[in-house]
């Protein structure tokens, strides 16, 4: 996964409601790789705040 996707993947789990299935088909990538990416994922980094 590159930083850019990661990146986007990151920002939309925490700004929407959308669940990790739906995640990954919007990205393309595997349940479990989303899962793994937040899993390692500090809100605030991501949000900017």
């Amino acid at each position: 996964m590159t930083a850019e996707l990661r990146n986007r993947v990151l920002k939309a789990y925490y700004s929407h409601p959308y669940s990790l299935r739906q995640l990954a088909d919007m990205f393309g990538v595997s349940r479990m790789t989303v899962w793994r990416t937040v899993q390692g994922s500090n809100p605030a980094e991501v949000l900017g705040f």
